[in-house]
């Protein structure tokens, strides 16, 4: 099968995959999954090939969805460098990527990481659709994306009213390896900080500078 409908067929057996690999397997699978959904399409590819990898060994011989990987595999074509698939294919994947806390029936995640998580994505957003409209290049490293049930989404608190990205924003993403870990920046993001008095996100529109500072002084720390 085509690898978009490969992914396709991946999300629809997600919770059976969880189901049939140890806890250590699947959180090697989530932990790519999360990678995938946020990053640019260029390094998105390789963690693409790592989950196909890492599911169709790690699910019994004969079981129907290592069966399917390895057909859509055998002719190798891993890394090959005219996949004119693999956009669509991350695209359908991103779309639809479950929560994988709740495929999981993870009940041990921080309650606070919940929380923020939930503001977050019910925060004013934007979508990688309308960046692609403005011009703007929705894989960029330095901007801030979560995913989720919809798909993913660009908070839209790293945008001024003119719709073009805040300077201020993209220091602090890079300084907090937002495209890495950016469940760690939003958290950083949306709670209150007690150098700023206030959430980063509200305040680094008007004073920019001060945020920047603030997020500095939190590397320094490590």
């Amino acid at each position: 099968m085509p690898s978009r409908k490969l992914a396709r067929y991946l999300m629809q057996h997600l919770r059976e995959i969880h189901d049939a690999l140890d806890a250590e397997t699947w959180a090697r699978v989530a932990a790519l999954l999360d990678r995938i959904a946020v990053e640019a399409d260029q390094d998105a590819e390789a963690d693409w090939y790592d989950l196909l990898d890492l599911i169709q060994f790690s699910l019994p011989r004969g079981h129907e969805i290592r069966r399917a990987i390895s057909a859509e595999t055998a002719g190798g074509t891993r890394g090959a460098p005219a996949d004119t698939e693999i956009s669509a294919t991350l695209t359908v994947l991103r779309a639809m990527l479950p929560d994988l806390a709740e495929i999981a029936g993870d009940t041990d995640v921080d309650d606070d990481i919940k929380e923020v998580r939930e503001r977050l994505r019910a925060a004013p957003s934007v979508s990688l659709e309308e960046l692609r409209a403005r011009g703007a290049d929705p894989d960029a490293a330095h901007l801030l994306r979560l995913p989720g049930p919809g798909g993913v989404t660009v908070p839209a608190f790293q945008f001024g009213p003119d719709g073009a990205e805040l300077p201020a924003v993209r220091t602090v993403n890079l300084l907090l390896a937002a495209g890495r870990d950016p469940w760690g920046a939003a958290h950083w993001w949306l709670r209150g900080n007690a150098l700023l008095g206030d959430a980063p996100a509200r305040l680094v529109a008007d004073h920019p500078d001060d945020v920047i500072e603030a997020a500095q002084a939190l590397r320094e720390e490590y």
